[in-house]
């Protein structure tokens, strides 16, 4: 022990820069060492060093729920999984909370702070969290000495806003599953912070924030660890939950509506090889075989999609899975949604936005409105259950084009249409056409945090769906009519879908009783949902 103490005395002393040990530790560089009083020493730091068992950190990830509980959380979420998988690889304890689940309340997250003393508590912050973030950020500030890390598409869009509260220390804009193992061992390798790309910080009351981290081969990033999840709470029999799964991220087009380009700006693929050597893992130890592709762009490419299909085939795995929304139009042939059915496909989402080609051209979608019916008819007899989302109220629309979307799902026989308000995010075009040319009904860099493209059945006031803004040739009032009515149509036509056209109309009247309709979803649920 003499010659180790020796060592870390010297290359404190000399090597190194010195820092304050006031805290009862022992530091290289900023390398600690001993364990007292993990939580006032900021310059803990994780490496492998010969015959050194270094301090490794704790790391508490927090998924807030948003105002409207939009979405029930069937399932575990993908960015605290990859996440996870990083810094476990690299040594580091990492656990997780859902604030979407019941069970895990505001106490249970106060406990859980108290009893694991974590060394970093992130949130993913997204639209329509802000409050339930805030509270929480200030429990962690109540508690503990920890530093709070905060990401996701809000920290992505407004760095600097968000890094300017007190109650946040650093920040990572983009995906942080690389650049957050790289902060977590800046030193051992003697990094600067404004070395790691996407990451904010502040130094004497300044704000630093990095460019957004470089552009990687996303097959060499390790599967997500879903071990993190008590899996238990969103389905008790785990083999029945449809486990996520991105096989690209991003998107390569540029439709002007569309927020991903700006927190996503590169796209990037994963082989096929790749995603079915998870899909195998994840069927082995969990026994699943149920999945949901969510990708932002699933078919962009027609071969790699093909190829994941044959390697599923290849690969003997008897599964089902779904494309939740990002499927491009333009490679809907007849051909690839075979393969995709052979495969094990059976339902798949595609955007369609709106029926008019004006509009459609305005907005820059890719596809033609051809294009779009050929997709949902090419899946539908493949043998693929078919979805379509619209968007009321695009630039350029009536209340008489919205119509028009009503005859466009009937007529092609999309099985499950789904509408939504059009929402202006920030850092799009849309946002800014707005501006010059719209009349607005609500502060629009509040908007998204103030209303909701759509609500689920679990809110009982529709307070959140209200439009952003109105044009003189679409009013407000037109405009939540046009939405109501295209969804009260939407519901009728997937029910009797679901039940035949005698049962299905009593179905629809059913559901509009709140403690039927949720009874109804978990059936559903139970069913496969749809």
């Amino acid at each position: 022990m003499r010659g180790l103490s020796t060592l870390l005395n010297f290359a404190n002393c000399v090597l190194f820069r010195s820092y304050n040990t006031s805290c009862g530790a022992y530091f290289i560089g900023n390398l600690r060492i001993s364990t007292e009083n993990r939580n006032n020493c900021f310059h803990q730091k994780v490496l492998k060093w010969p015959n050194i068992s270094f301090l490794k950190m704790k790391v508490l990830l927090v998924q807030p729920t948003d105002k409207t509980s939009n979405y029930s959380p069937k399932r575990p979420v993908l960015w605290a999984a990859y996440v996870s998988a990083t810094l476990k690889k690299e040594g580091h304890d990492v656990k997780f909370f859902d604030c979407r689940l019941k069970e895990f309340n505001d106490a249970e997250f106060k406990e859980l702070l108290k009893s694991y003393k974590p060394d970093f508590v992130c949130f993913s912050i997204v639209a329509l969290t802000h409050d339930c973030t805030f509270r929480y950020m200030k429990y962690v500030r109540e508690l503990l000495d920890a530093k709070i890390i905060a990401g996701g598409p809000e920290v992505t869009t407004f760095p600097e806003d968000f890094l300017k509260l007190k109650l946040i220390n650093f920040i990572f804009i983009g995906a942080a599953d690389i650049s957050f193992p790289k902060f977590l061992r800046l030193n051992g390798k003697n990094e600067e912070l404004q070395g790691i790309g996407g990451f904010g910080y502040k130094e004497n009351d300044k704000i630093h924030i990095n460019k957004k981290a470089e552009v990687y081969n996303i097959d060499d990033v390790p599967f997500p660890d879903w071990d993190i999840f008590t899996l238990s709470s969103y389905k008790k029999n785990v083999s029945r939950i449809e486990f996520p799964i991105q096989s690209a991220r991003g998107c390569p087009h540029n439709c002007i509506f569309c927020s991903v380009p700006s927190i996503v700006p590169s796209y990037r693929m994963r082989s096929a090889k790749n995603v079915v050597d998870e899909l195998e893992l994840i069927h082995k130890k969990y026994g699943t075989k149920k999945f949901q592709f969510q990708d932002d762009n699933f078919g962009m490419s027609k071969q790699r999609t093909l190829e994941i299909c044959d390697e599923i085939i290849k690969s003997g795995l008897k599964i089902k899975w779904s494309v939740a929304q990002g499927f491009t139009a333009q490679s809907g042939s007849y051909e690839v949604f075979k393969k995709m059915k052979e495969a094990g496909c059976t339902t798949v989402g595609i955007g369609v936005e709106s029926t008019d080609p004006e509009v459609l051209k305005f907005v820059r979608k890719p596809a033609s409105l051809q294009q779009l019916k050929d997709a949902f008819i090419n899946a539908k007899k493949a043998g693929i259950t078919t979805k379509g989302f619209f968007i009321v109220g695009l630039p350029g629309s009536t209340y008489e084009k919205e119509m028009k979307n009503i005859d466009f799902f009937k007529e092609v026989k999309i099985d499950i249409p789904r509408f939504g308000n059009v929402m202006t995010y920030p850092k799009t075009e849309l946002m800014d056409w707005v501006k010059k040319n719209a009349k607005s009904l609500i502060d629009f860099d509040e908007a998204r945090n103030v209303t909701s493209e759509n609500v689920a059945s679990s809110v009982d006031t529709d307070m959140l769906i209200k439009p952003v803004f109105e044009t003189d040739d679409f009013s407000s009032e037109d405009r939540m009519k046009a939405f109501n009515k295209c969804n009260e149509e939407a519901e009728k036509w997937a029910l009797n879908n679901l039940f035949g056209k005698f049962v299905g109309p009593v179905a629809y009247k059913f559901s509009r009783v709140k403690f039927i309709r949720d009874i109804g979803e978990k059936v559903l649920d139970l069913m496969g949902g749809i």
